[in-house]
């Protein structure tokens, strides 16, 4: 949703008219993002405030159904962002313009398939996608000779954090799922605890979506629920690691935050972190290897300050340079990526950009 966000209004500040078109939560949907949300109560829905003070033209469908030619208008560009819009957008008219399909994951566990996202995949129409593994599945697997790649980018004024030294008491950190087991984080907590049995001292910061769940987190974790923004910045950088053990990833925008804030990674190899810690910002580990992880939080322990300051440099300086997008070395920014998106979609009407695109509807 946020990736949403930013390329909607980059779109309209580049003066494209740009629709959103959404179906609010299914019933089943909105009980459960009440049971996970205090922000409910605030109003926000679903990643909804997101969008305020964007001023885009925003329709919202008032019951749940599939959207259709009635709801969407004429354009000259059509955009899926989800796999199950992909037929949506594929059965429209041809007066909706050029469909493609902005996917931001390929949502299929290691080994398994799924037959409604794999028929979202192969229907003939253009996708950007946001990491090279996607990017390797879109053209190797589905034969999308024509995808784009656009990657994500991270918000310095949100991430950033002055160079500092290690913890006096080594300290790792995570992105806390009670209730998604492909992201690995009972394999983190796992190997946590398997470190701590060598180094008793080391402390676990966490925050996320949910009041501590079915997944128990140690009993001196230190964890905040549902941080604002501005105060997430300050968890990654309290800690001298951050756990990623995710067995899929559609990218990992947190892998980025986290570097952004000077905090080494200890990650799989999923999403964009292969890109990212191309340079020496952080170690890869196998994913469910939770021997291995717990090594890697025992490798950053065993660091002297000097060494730990070396890694958590290169982690930052793999940010300011933009060193996990290929041709960019002197960083890689949000208006970047939206020149991309916007190259992609003129690519994908098979025109080049014109002074009377800037007047184009976009939805």
């Amino acid at each position: 949703m946020r990736v949403i966000a930013i390329y909607a209004a980059a779109l309209k500040a580049r003066g494209h008219h740009v629709c959103l078109v959404t179906p609010p939560l299914k019933p089943r949907q909105r009980w459960q993002h009440f049971r996970h949300s205090w922000r409910w109560l605030r109003g926000d829905d679903f990643g909804h405030s997101l969008f305020d003070g964007t001023d885009l033209h925003w329709r919202i469908l008032p019951h749940w159904r599939p959207i259709t030619n009635e709801d969407v208008p004429d354009a000259d560009v059509v955009i899926a962002t989800f796999w199950p819009t992909v037929a949506w957008v594929d059965g429209m008219s041809e007066k909706k313009g050029t469909k493609v399909f902005f996917a931001q994951h390929y949502e299929v566990a290691p080994g398994q398939t799924n037959d409604g996202i794999g028929d979202a995949w192969r229907r003939p129409i253009h996708k950007i996608v946001i990491c090279n593994w996607m990017n390797r599945i879109a053209r190797e697997e589905f034969g999308s000779a024509n995808a784009s790649l656009v990657p994500n980018s991270v918000e310095p004024k949100l991430f950033d954090a002055p160079p500092r030294s290690k913890r006096p008491s080594p300290t790792m950190g995570l992105l806390y799922y009670d209730d998604v087991p492909l992201k690995g984080c009972d394999e983190s907590i796992e190997a946590f605890r398997k470190a701590r049995e060598r180094h008793p001292d080391l402390r676990l910061v966490a925050f996320g979506k949910t009041v501590r769940g079915k997944l128990p987190l140690p009993d001196d974790a230190e964890y905040f629920c549902q941080p604002d923004q501005h105060k997430i910045k300050d968890i990654y950088a309290s800690c001298d690691a951050w756990l990623w053990g995710s067995y899929v990833e559609g990218f990992g925008l947190p892998v980025l935050e986290a570097m952004a804030c000077r905090t080494p990674m200890i990650s799989t190899p999923s999403g964009v972190s292969p890109e990212a810690l191309a340079h020496g910002g952080g170690i890869l580990v196998e994913p469910g290897d939770t021997d291995a992880m717990a090594d890697a939080i025992g490798e950053v322990c065993a660091m002297s300050n000097e060494q730990w300051r070396a890694m958590s440099d290169r982690a930052y300086d793999t940010i300011q340079r933009g060193a996990w997008v290929d041709g960019f070395t002197n960083g890689y920014t949000w208006d970047d990526a939206a020149d991309l998106f916007e190259r992609a979609l003129q690519d994908a009407a098979g025109a080049a950009p014109t002074d009377d695109q800037l007047e184009s509807n976009i939805s």
